[in-house]
Parts: structure tokens; sequence; C-alpha cells
């Protein structure tokens, strides 16, 4: 049928984005092991052999038992200085400029009526409309480099935002890969309802924002800026839930190098 084309056409431009932007992104990805969603991969499947679906994970060794190197200098001057009471960061591939638009709107409002900052690690490559957020440079493009330093960019960290936009096709074939890794990095998410609302409970394990509305992202940031406990016990919650269910071992990843 015409409509099944065009959402194959949609996937097949959405992945091959995905892998260029990947390639120039100063967000590093893991290579070598391509994960498809059941989404994708039924999508794919009339013009690809051989998919199978592996449901994103994360490595132990990586992201519990590796090493969490000290923050390089540059960024723990940019954190220091910038930092507020409450600090919420963004990382991504620059290709979600639309889907910070959904957060955009409301950020400078939102830091002149809290105590808040934003940080951001890719996400974009206009940078329009991003004037609010506070930047952080990649110092190393290495993946596993990343990972220690990402972890400790997020003991500075309060709150992540994941936010993906229902007007753009190619999100409804994504994976919930920035809640599992904002999780076991101890800090609670605010996603959207698009791809994280199959994965997570809404109030429990993440907060759920339902539509494209800035309205609804300053709504849900606003109530978690404000209840210090609620964060704690989601991330509690988040942190637990990825432990138990998502983590895979260092001998079902392969050797790391």
């Amino acid at each position: 049928p015409a409509a099944q084309t065009g959402m194959q056409s949609v996937a097949q431009a959405g992945a091959q984005e995905e892998a260029r932007a990947a390639q120039q992104a100063s967000v590093p990805t893991q290579t070598g092991d391509v994960r498809w969603t059941p989404e994708l991969a039924e999508a794919i499947a009339p013009y690809a052999s051989n998919i199978s679906v592996k449901p994103n994970a994360l490595n132990r060794q990586a992201w519990i038992d590796g090493i969490k190197a000290p923050l390089d200098i540059e960024t723990l001057e940019i954190i220091q200085n910038k930092r507020r009471e409450v600090n919420v960061i963004y990382f991504g591939s620059r290709t979600h400029d639309d889907d910070l638009a959904l957060i955009n709107p409301v950020v400078a409002r939102l830091k002149k009526e809290f105590p808040v900052q934003f940080f951001m690690i890719g996400g974009t490559r206009q940078k329009t409309g991003c004037e609010e957020w506070i930047t952080l440079p990649v110092p190393n493009s290495e993946y596993y480099a990343f990972i220690s330093w990402l972890r400790s960019v997020s003991e500075w960290m309060n709150i992540a935002v994941a936010p993906l936009s229902s007007q753009k096709p190619m999100n409804a074939f994504k994976s919930p890969l920035k809640f599992l890794e904002n999780s076991i990095c101890g800090l609670p998410t605010v996603c959207s309802k698009v791809v994280y609302g199959k994965l997570v409970e809404n109030g429990v394990t993440a907060v759920v924002v339902d539509g494209d509305d800035p309205e609804a992202w300053y709504t849900a940031l606003a109530d978690l800026i404000r209840d210090r406990g609620k964060r704690e016990q989601i991330a509690r919650n988040a942190r637990e839930l990825v432990l138990e269910k998502h983590m895979i071992s260092q001998e079902q990843c392969g050797k790391i190098k």
C-alpha cells in the first residue's frame, strides 16, 4: 500500500540520516552492532535481509564498572561557573533541532522563575533557538571515553530531558536508549510519549510529556525543579529498572577495545 511504502521510505531515509549524523556529531555512538526497533525492522524488512531485533541495553563494564575519569578542566570550569541550584542536561547527536524546539520556548522562562540552568551536549546543528542553553564540548570522541566523561558530568546534574517531536516521522522508529543512559547515570528523565511511553511509567520511572506543546514541557519541568524528593525517587526507580532489565555483561558485548 502507498502508506506503507511511504513509511518504509521515511525509515530508510531516517536511518541514513542518523548514520551520517553519527559520523559527524560531537556525541559519539557505538559502532559494530546495529540495533533495530521492531517498528524500524518491519519497515526496512522488504529492502534488507538478515535483520534481527536487538533491544538496546547497556554494557555493565562501561556504565557501572568502568573507571569514571575526573572531568577535564574546560568542562569543570564551565559547569562550576554556570551551574545553579538545579541543573538540566540534554545530550544527543546533531539531528535534534525539531525535538529541542519543544523545550526551547520555555527555557528562558524557567530560568527566570527558578534557580535552574540548562546544559547541552551535541543536540543541534544550527543552535537557533538554543541561545539559553550552555554547551559542553566533548573532549574525547572515543565512545568509552565519552561514557566515562558523561558519567562524571551527570554527577553535577539533577534532571535529564529527552524530547522527540511527534511531527518528525523518523522518531517513531527510534529506541529509548537515552532513558537507559540517563537512568544509569542517576538522573530522572523528562521525556516525550513518543518511543519512551512504551517503556517507562509516568511519574514512577520518568515524567512523560504527551504531545508537542511547549507548555506541557514547562509544567513537567517546573514540577520536577520544585520537588527534589520526586526527582530523587524517580531517579532511583529508573536506575533500578535499568539495572534489572536493561543491562548486558561484558561477555555478551564482546571485548571492548
